[in-house]
């Protein structure tokens, strides 16, 4: 009952802007008690809007009979909000289920939930869209601001981010794509919301293949095959000469006589180390040996 609740409070929780303290809304990881706000009681609640970067936040009121619960951060029974009785000390607004009229009255009115293709009128309340592009009234009620860096779209009826598209990623087949100033040696991968993209660079020696959009080997992308992306990312070399048994990868590994499950990690060239390891188990629980053979050098299972 009380998640149930919770769920229909974040349904309700819209309302006039109102000033907050940062601090406090990251205190209250971005919820305040509205109790002392102007509109508020003790069955209000402010959503923090951006609490690190403005201070602006939205009124929300707990619906069907219950309270604000400050430690919970949510709306709860009045049983567990002391000194608050919602018959009594809260003010709290009517739900409608009523449906818009459709049309709307005009092309600057909409209700949330409509959906002229489909023929759903939405929901009462009614919107209209204000005189500036980040104000708007409901059913003609006072003028209201969208939050900061948002305006008021009456195509879905909320306030939203402008967003503009990035020319390099208008191409919605893909979020990776050459890079211009640099086709070869890196790639932009754009945003979800294609704003904008990173530049990443392929490690060396690979070089950006634009048709497969990955990074690949210069064989596969014959006009990047005299490009140079900088110093090879490869593997360090093993020296033939070393003493130790075998080497993989610039690392190089020594048997433990009378112990066939342990190995040692050698430093290099120069001999072994002190670093002994042990080989694991494979999936079926049969413990695997190390085969210090230069075409093997790994752990791997007895000969039966």
């Amino acid at each position: 009952m009380i998640l149930l609740t919770l769920l229909i409070s974040v349904v309700f929780a819209s309302g006039p802007p109102v000033e907050t303290d940062p601090q406090e809304c990251i205190d209250g990881n971005g919820y305040i008690s509205g109790n002392s706000f102007e509109g508020g009681d003790c069955c209000s609640f402010v959503v923090c809007n951006a609490a690190r970067l403005n201070r602006t936040g939205f009124l929300g009121k707990c619906m069907g009979g219950t309270a604000w619960n400050n430690v919970l951060k949510s709306c709860d029974q009045p049983m567990y909000v002391p000194d608050c009785n919602p018959s009594v000390d809260c003010d709290v607004p009517s739900r409608t289920t009523g449906l818009c009229p459709s049309p709307q009255p005009t092309a600057t009115t909409c209700c949330v939930g409509q959906n002229v293709n489909r023929g759903e009128p939405g929901f009462l309340p009614i919107f209209t869209s204000g005189d500036a592009e980040n104000e708007y009234s409901v059913d003609d009620g006072p003028i209201q601001k969208c939050p900061l860096g948002q305006i008021f779209r009456v195509e879905t009826c909320c306030c939203e981010f402008v967003y503009v598209q990035d020319t390099e990623c208008a191409d919605t087949t893909s979020f990776y794509f050459s890079n211009p100033e640099d086709p070869c040696c890196s790639f932009l991968q754009c945003w979800s919301n294609r704003t904008g993209y990173d530049v990443v660079k392929c490690m060396p020696p690979s070089v950006w293949n634009d048709v497969n959009k990955t990074c690949d080997t210069t064989d596969n992308v014959i006009e990047c095959s005299d490009a140079i992306c900088g110093v090879e990312m490869t593997d360090p070399p093993c020296d033939e000469n070393s003493a130790a048994a075998c080497c993989r990868a610039g690392i190089y590994y020594d048997n433990v006589d009378g112990e066939p499950t342990r190995y040692i990690i050698a430093d290099g060239p120069d001999g072994p180390s002190d670093r002994f390891s042990t080989c694991p188990e494979d999936m079926n629980g049969v413990q695997l040996v190390f085969n210090g053979d230069p075409d093997v050098c790994s752990c791997e299972a007895p000969e039966s």
